[in-house]
């Protein structure tokens, strides 16, 4: 921690880099915590920047994780970002709900974390609850060590990183903010766009702290970016990997393409399409479609009506049966995994598979895409989303 009281109730923050000697000087100074009360030690190394600690053993209400030196200058970076902009308080204690963010903005009520260690889904909710019962609004910002860019141009965000997926504001998308210190610089990946339970394309756009106000943090800049070719190419890789595991966690799935006679590799091009509310399913984007196409839109099939419902309904007994898993999204209150069902339908429909011919009720037009065994599915693919982008590209 960065706070600290003195015997007298004088408040102590540690923003500025002193020198050694200074800090030495400082130590026959007794501090103590503005919380518990206990005693705190004043910890000043070569490496390691100066901070408080309490005592072994203490047991203050907000000590939740141990800071690194890099979270704290994480913290001491975003205030000397702040204070240009607004109020800001460090560490501010709010006793009803026996909280300290890292930063607080009392004239705009925005508690600011800065978090780089994992959190558990328990915590962060209780956190959160903590700070809407003040009408506060929490802003998580991760650690740019957490920035992680895949091969083929998509990003890894983990499984502890999408809990801290911010809501949209206005029309934008949900999305990630990132800070690193040491560069004063943060990232923000928006359009997302999830391929698989760890794996997304995104918008990834960087600024400088002096580029970049509090307000456009939580209004980032909406980008249309074209991923629609390293897509089918992560499409294609995955074709001919998933089903090659000892213990196959897609064996339900598998199972039914054996039963409609379909290689693994050549399942129909229209699964695994760019879904924009896809972030709401954990499964990979190819799995949780292909169960719609083999449930409700078998070859056999064609020139059939089905409806929403029915295809709604077979998907929830999918979820009962951990066929297909949902993401847990504490921070997005608005949506549901209905929003990428429908969206899928949409695209479906986009490229002539389907057609709504009424609400919620759709026409079987054709059969779908597979290409010849002796083919490289990857054209069909190809086909697809290039129907896509031609729709996309005239708006």
């Amino acid at each position: 921690m960065l706070v600290a009281q003195t015997e007298t109730g004088q408040k102590i923050t540690l923003l500025e880099r002193y020198s050694y000697d200074y800090y030495q000087a400082l130590k026959e100074t007794k501090f103590y915590c503005p919380i518990c009360k206990g005693k705190l030690i004043l910890k000043v190394g070569v490496k390691n920047i100066a901070h408080f600690a309490h005592e072994p053993k203490s047991s203050c209400a907000c000590e939740y994780e141990r800071e690194t030196p890099y979270h704290l200058e994480g913290k001491k970076g975003l205030y000397r970002w702040l204070e240009k902009q607004t109020k800001v308080k460090m560490e501010e204690y709010l006793p009803s709900i026996s909280q300290r963010p890292d930063l607080f903005l009392p004239a705009s009520h925005i508690a600011i974390e800065f978090q780089c260690s994992a959190l558990s889904l328990e915590a962060l909710r209780k956190r959160n609850k903590g700070y809407y019962r003040l009408n506060i609004t929490p802003l998580w910002i991760l650690s740019a060590k957490r920035f992680r860019r895949n091969t083929k141009g998509s990003l890894k965000v983990s499984y502890n990183e999408w809990k801290f997926l911010q809501p949209p504001v206005s029309h934008s998308s949900p999305y990630l903010l990132y800070y690193c210190p040491n560069f004063s610089r943060f990232t923000i990946v928006s359009d997302i766009i999830a391929f698989s339970p760890t794996s997304v394309f995104a918008t990834v756009s960087y600024y400088s702290t002096a580029s970049l106000s509090l307000h456009s943090l939580f209004h980032p800049r909406y980008s249309k970016a074209s991923f629609f070719v390293p897509w089918v190419i992560k499409k294609g890789e995955w074709r001919m990997k998933y089903a090659l595991y000892p213990k196959n966690p897609y064996a339900p799935l598998l199972k039914l393409l054996y039963t409609n006679h379909i290689p693994p590799s050549h399942f129909p091009s229209e699964a695994g399409l760019p879904v924009k509310s896809g972030y709401f399913i954990e499964s990979h984007s190819c799995v949780w479609q292909l169960y719609i196409l083999l449930d409700h839109f078998l070859p056999q099939k064609r020139n059939c009506i089905i409806h929403y419902e029915t295809i709604l309904k077979q998907f929830k007994r999918r979820i009962q049966s951990r066929h297909v898993k949902l993401r847990e999204l504490p921070m997005i209150t608005k949506g549901s995994f209905e929003d990428a069902l429908k969206e899928y339908l949409r695209l479906l429909s986009t490229v002539g598979f389907i057609t709504e011919i009424e609400t919620n009720c759709f026409l079987i037009n054709r059969m779908w895409t597979t290409m010849p065994i002796h083919k490289h599915p990857i054209d069909g693919d190809y086909q697809i989303m290039n129907k896509l982008q031609l729709k996309q590209q005239k708006g």
